[in-house]
């Protein structure tokens, strides 16, 4: 039934299906999110062409949120950062120098488990979506059938 869609319809079906199966994990990993720029870059992205198509569930390219992802997500080890502006190290009218120590932090790993937790709701999600579809494509089929079974007893 899926391919006497044409290509067009077949990837906006799918697209649909895609885009509701992720939303159970993009709605919990923005939840669990410790970083509110992380969680205001969270987004589903959609890519593919006809009956191929992918999901994908993370933070939104060129936003501030991208470029921390992964460091709240698997950590990060301490590192010299060189500061751009010495007022940013003043304390109480001192410059302390140019350069800091950040002391690094452990990983949150909150969007793997969201991915893990709610697999199952996205698949549920992702079948009765489809399901839906292709119920509305058999409707079609069987309205087609019959316009063309009266018109030949006309």
């Amino acid at each position: 039934d899926f391919k006497l869609l044409s290509k067009g319809m077949q990837g906006q079906a799918l697209r649909a299906a895609l885009k509701a199966a992720a939303s159970p994990v993009l709605n919990a990993a923005k939840a669990a999110s410790p970083s509110r720029r992380v969680t205001r870059s969270l987004v589903t992205t959609i890519s593919g062409s006809g009956a191929v198509a992918v999901a994908k569930v993370g933070a939104k390219k060129g936003t501030p949120g991208n470029r921390l992802l992964h460091l709240v997500e698997k950590g990060a080890r301490a590192h010299p950062i060189a500061v751009r502006k010495k007022r940013l190290l003043a304390g109480r009218g001192m410059v302390f120098g140019v350069r800091a120590l950040h002391p690094g932090m452990s990983g949150r790993d909150f969007f793997r488990r969201q991915l893990d937790t709610h697999r199952a709701e996205s698949e549920a999600k992702f079948a009765s979506a489809m399901r839906k579809i292709m119920d509305s494509m058999h409707l079609r089929t069987l309205k087609r059938q019959l316009t063309a079974a009266t018109r030949r007893i006309s």
